[in-house]
């Protein structure tokens, strides 16, 4: 009996074992015309040459073999399971300046990928080593590296930046570097005198740089109030990624908010002068509007937001800190760039030193036709895990967006009663949505589909998702007959509008070594296939069919491109977010046909050899960096490497 409640409650354990899963990612990219289907059987390439570890200097680690040993993680080696594999590295940090810092500790989280599919395993860094046992390590075939941080120094992680295949000697180096303090001098304008009461808010909620000012209250985004320059930016940070700009409002009483992007990948010192300002005091009466309304100030143009807040009925609200100028004030319902709802608007005009009043009046909320909606989700049980409670659930919009209430709605379809054998049924409920049309979709399986929710009664929706099947794609370089390693397959679900599944990545390497192996539904699908090196290639496949092939085979066109990347003293810089370089080509010249990006490096497929114009970002503190004129030859990919020249202060 002691027996059976000990095998119980390791059971439960092993149930409840931390899962996450990572989002599907889209690999499909424009091409050009289709590749034609290729069956030939083909000769396997060469295997490539195993890389040597590259020796470095470590703490001792864990021997694997002895019944006593513990891996940094905390958990004893001789537990693992059948399914398990150890992974150890080591952990190598250099400072500003490239020179290697004496070993250091910290933690970070090794994403152990299955296809799309990802479990975290947590791990510690001690003295420069690690090690971690890995399960379900049969199915894994590529690992990353995240919630990277080390205990008394402030890093950025090098290497690996991005998923990278499982290493065939079961060791993975991490490379690491720490930046120069950040440090932000605020200063008046004008006599440059230092300031001191200065308030930061990072701006998390807007990517756009006419959002000057944080609105009131400032809640979770304030990173620090009354400080005095120069400010310890590093100080202030807690989880913040440091491989990307962070945007910061500044400000400082009688002065204007200003905002900046601090580099945290190199650090340094940083100026930012302050204009003096004025503000604006609110109070809106009327009819009480929803929850969801906003006091949202614009430049005289409405269409540049320039700070929002809640709004209050019959409470004054301040802008305090504002430019001097001319503004637009709106009571807004819905999202600003998405043709909101304008309760009230007035016009304002502020002056330095001058608090300017203002009483809006508001209008009445119009009333909207709507019906519940709900519905259910049948999903063949082969295409759902045991850990698998609940899906996601979205209503785009497809007719004109109703004003103030914005274009989709979300929600979880969550486990229910079987309804047919060999289906895992799903409902949801998402209550009273506009009427109209809407594309209605579901995650994993992405399934989607456009129905009407129409008045006057319940509407309720089901779906049936495909069967799945198990299909292996080989890609081989159609000049050489080898097979290509790192290729990435997609899939989605072809046919009418009505019915279709959006893009998939969820390969495994296939058991034989040659391609991946990739489950898909028993129905006419599409197949993309991206690499580094070759032109992108899509491939029509009907496997509803009575003979459906369990194999392709496609032969890749080679590509060529470029590799855009900054540097600035040595050190790597990311490109921002959203950002894209290219430009218009010259007709003569190829065109851009696949972009991937680590944020440290753009690869850039075009379709034809030439001489491309790319473009550079402007970062914060350094200069603006000419257009750069790129000559790409015939089958190769050349790399183009920026160094950045800090303004001059």
């Amino acid at each position: 009996m002691i027996a059976l409640v000990a095998a119980l409650l390791v059971a439960v354990i092993w149930y409840l074992r931390p899962l996450r899963t990572a989002s599907d990612v889209d690999a499909r990219a424009s091409s050009g015309e289709r590749a034609p289907i290729a069956d030939a059987a083909l000769t396997p390439g060469e295997p490539p040459a195993p890389i040597a570890a590259e020796p470095s200097e470590r703490a001792p680690v864990p021997d694997p073999e002895r019944s006593d040993a513990v891996g940094t993680d905390g958990i004893p080696l001789a537990l693992a399971r059948p399914d398990t594999r150890v992974i150890e590295g080591t952990l190598i940090v250099n400072d500003p300046d490239g020179r290697p810092l004496p070993a250091q500790s910290g933690s970070f989280s090794l994403v152990a990928w299955t296809g799309g599919r990802g479990w975290h395993h947590p791990v510690r860094i001690q003295s420069g080593a690690w090690q971690v046992v890995v399960t379900n390590a049969s199915s894994v075939d590529a690992v990353s590296i995240e919630n990277f941080e080390c205990d008394n120094q402030v890093v950025t992680l090098s290497e690996p930046r991005e998923r990278a295949p499982w290493p065939a000697s079961n060791t993975l180096a991490l490379r690491a570097r720490a930046a120069h303090p950040s440090i932000l001098t605020v200063v008046e304008a004008g006599s440059r005198v230092p300031l001191s009461g200065v308030t930061l808010v990072r701006d998390g909620e807007h990517s756009f740089t006419n959002v000057v000012h944080p609105g009131n209250p400032f809640g979770g985004d304030e990173l620090g109030h009354d400080l005095a320059s120069p400010i310890d930016i590093d100080a202030l940070l807690v989880l913040v990624s440091r491989d990307r700009p962070l945007p910061v409002l500044v400000g400082a009483p009688g002065f204007a908010w200003k905002r900046v992007e601090i580099d945290l990948w190199t650090g340094g010192a940083r100026e930012i002068a302050l204009e003096r300002g004025g503000e604006l005091i609110v109070t809106a009466h009327g009819p009480v509007p929803n929850d969801a309304a906003e006091l949202r100030l614009y430049e005289a143009d409405p269409r540049l937001l320039v700070s929002a807040m809640p709004l209050v009925v019959g409470r004054a609200a301040s802008f305090a800190g504002l430019a001097p100028g001319e503004y637009t004030l709106r009571a807004e319902l819905g999202e600003w760039f998405s043709r909101p709802l304008v309760l009230a608007e007035a016009r304002a005009r502020i002056e330095v030193g001058v608090s300017s009043e203002l009483v809006l009046a508001l209008g009445a909320e119009p009333q909207i036709a709507s019906a519940e909606v709900r519905g259910r989700v049948l999903v063949p049980d082969a295409w759902v895990t045991f850990a698998e409670m609940q899906l996601g659930v979205t209503l785009t919009r497809q007719d004109a967006v109703v004003p103030g209430l914005g274009s989709r709605q979300t929600g979880f379809a969550r486990r229910a009663p079987t309804r047919r054998d060999g289906y895992t049924t799903f409902e949801w409920t998402l209550g009273e949505v506009p009427v109209g049309w809407y594309q209605l979709e579901i995650s994993r399986p992405a399934l989607s589909t456009l129905v009407e929710v129409r008045t006057g009664r319940t509407n309720e929706f089901e779906l049936v998702a495909p069967a799945p099947i198990q299909l292996q794609v080989i890609a081989v370089d159609a000049a050489t007959g080898l097979d290509i390693e790192d290729a990435t397959v997609a899939w989605w679900l072809d046919g009418p509008r009505e019915l279709h599944i959006e893009t998939t990545t969820n390969s495994v390497a296939h058991p034989s070594g040659r391609g991946r192996l990739v489950e898909v539904p028993a129905a006419k699908i599409t197949v993309s296939i991206v690499t580094d090196e070759h032109v992108p290639y899509e491939v029509g496949l009907d496997l509803g069919a009575t003979a459906a092939p369990l194999a392709h085979v496609a032969r890749l066109q080679r590509a060529c491109g470029v590799v855009l990347s900054m540097q600035s003293g040595g050190a790597d810089m990311p490109f921002p977010n959203r950002w894209h370089g290219w430009l218009d080509q010259p007709p003569d010249v190829g065109r851009v046909v696949a972009v991937r990006s680590d944020r440290f490096r753009f690869h850039i497929t075009v379709d034809a050899p030439g001489r491309y114009a790319f473009e550079y970002p402007q970062l914060a503190g350094f200069r603006t960096v000419p257009t750069q004129h790129v000559d790409i030859p015939a089958g190769r990919f050349v790399e183009h490497v920026v160094q950045l020249e800090r303004e001059t202060p």
